[in-house]
């Protein structure tokens, strides 16, 4: 048995995989809280994410006793990057500081323009941001509070926490190591000396980094007091989430394109080498040797959400129904969704969102349609340059979550992007991913494309092809969207300052 932990944000799973009969015996699901106590924050409190834990797994021991008791190997999947300083015992020493807290605005700045932007970009591979890198947040620890950043022992992530309380162990895996900020660039697995240097940290307040499939440790006669799993059961590094769920997904080979299309849209591109391009999160897959480029929307499905509850309202159903009704191209109307500023290719946090070519003709149906338009010219301009980046090209698009359950949207997505789109109907993706990690680094699975292949029967899906007759209307509308942030981005700065 192999048991997958998915921590997101609003709930933490588990699943109970049977890896011999392929099943899925057990889930179980736990709400947690997620705290933003200004704009700029956004926190978890890591004591209460593990009773998160002990809970799911007594829901998970109550249904299967007998195959509890005989799980073979442990994996996590975690949000991330999730910072938690911790004393030498493991002790969280302040609330996790989330990849959505930007509160370390300041020393980001200070610190790569002290380092040089282009130099540290060299060295990590990464762009330098708070919230989406760990190390602004540290800084932050060291200038607001100091007795804090003193007393720390390990700036750990999240997954380092649980990973610890499970096996006494400091460890990171490469997922998150990668968007650490203090990463060197490359396949190795170490920290950056010169940034460490710069940041004035030493190795040994870090945790060590980890292949997503090794193993970390195992489970402590404490923590199987504490949550029912056997003492000795071998506990994998982990992995972040959407990694994790391309692994889920099936995929364990460069030139996939993965979206996990959610209020959030993270489109992701397998590559076998390193990437340099910052526009891009360029992680560590969760099989060795293979990378991960993670382009990312910030509002798309939120912006389904927005304009559906605040405008129409009405369900989501509903809103669809009006967009059928509308002409592909929607009357020349076309929508910006960055309602809450744009990660990828912009990384702009004052940017916002629009729609362009309002006129009296312009009706419901066509507001409903330029707002799924607006997403997906979104992921032509991403997968475009993911695959320019990367140099493959993709002859279809997997994807999983919310935003994969729209029929509409994914023929206007395969329309826009000219090829199908693969929306995946097993849910449990990232969770699966966590059992498979769990089993590979337990030898239950020789590799990653035997766990992929052993699970393939798990995978269903519905294939949604690109629409000959809108090809033309989608065009005419990329065109127009991809001219929209160059020509308003001085507004954007002049309204935010």
């Amino acid at each position: 048995m192999l048991l997958g932990i998915d921590l997101g944000t609003s709930s933490l799973k588990a699943v109970l995989f049977d890896p011999e009969a392929g099943t899925i015996l057990a889930q179980a699901k736990v709400a947690i809280e997620i705290e933003m106590p200004t704009p700029e924050r956004a926190e978890a409190d890591p004591e209460g994410l593990w009773q998160a834990l002990v809970a799911v797994l007594a829901q998970l021991r109550a249904s299967q006793p007998v195959a509890f008791v005989a799980i073979q190997g442990v994996g996590l999947s975690t949000i991330f990057p999730a910072l938690v300083p911790m004393d030498e015992a493991g002790r969280p020493l302040t609330p996790a500081l989330l990849y959505c807290d930007h509160r370390a605005q300041a020393q980001a700045q200070a610190f790569a323009e002290a380092f040089g932007v282009a130099e540290l970009e060299r060295r990590t591979g990464n762009r330098f941001t708070p919230g989406t890198t760990t190390l602004p947040g540290i800084l932050w620890l060291r200038d607001e509070e100091p007795e804090v950043f003193a007393r720390t022992r390990i700036f750990g992530q999240i997954e380092t926490y649980l990973v610890h309380r499970l096996t006494g162990e400091f460890v990171v895996d490469a997922s998150h190591q990668s968007l650490s900020g203090m990463a060197a660039a490359g396949n190795e697995l170490r920290y950056d000396e010169a940034v460490l240097t710069a940041a004035g940290l030493s190795a040994d307040r870090l945790p060590r980094p980890l292949g997503s499939t090794e193993v970390a440790g195992s489970v402590t006669s404490e923590a199987s007091a504490l949550c029912g799993l056997p003492t000795g059961t071998p506990v994998v590094a982990g992995c972040g989430d959407a990694p994790l769920a391309t692994l889920g997904g099936g995929i364990h080979g460069p030139g996939k394109l993965f979206v996990s299309a959610g209020t959030t849209d993270c489109l992701m591109i397998t590559a076998d080498h390193p990437p340099r391009n910052p526009v891009f999160c360029n992680i560590h897959a969760p099989v060795p040797g293979l990378w991960v480029v993670n382009g990312t929307m910030s509002t798309a499905g939120a912006s389904v959400k927005w304009f559906q509850e605040e405008f129409l309202p009405c369900s989501l159903a509903e809103m669809t129904g009006w967009a059928e009704t509308a002409a592909p191209g929607s009357n020349g109307l076309v929508f910006l969704p960055y309602l809450q500023g744009e990660r990828t290719p912009w990384w702009d946090p004052q940017a916002r969102g629009a729609f362009f070519g309002l006129a009296l003709g312009t009706g419901r149906a066509e507001a409903c349609r330029a707002v799924f338009e607006g997403i997906a010219c979104g992921w032509r301009q991403i997968v475009g340059l993911l695959e320019e980046e990367c140099g493959l090209h993709a002859p279809e698009v997997v994807t999983v979550g919310g935003g994969s359950t729209n029929d509409l949207l994914n023929r206007i997505k395969a329309t826009m992007l000219d090829r199908p789109i693969r929306s995946l109907s097993f849910t449990e993706i990232t969770s699966l991913g966590a059992a498979l990690i769990a089993g590979i680094g337990a030898g239950v699975y020789a590799s990653a494309a035997e766990a992929c292949a052993s699970t393939e029967h798990l995978r269903s899906s519905q294939a949604f092809h690109p629409v000959p007759e809108w090809r033309e209307a989608c065009q005419n509308s990329y065109d127009t969207y991809v001219q929209l942030y160059p020509a308003l981005q001085p507004l954007f700065a002049s309204a935010g300052s």
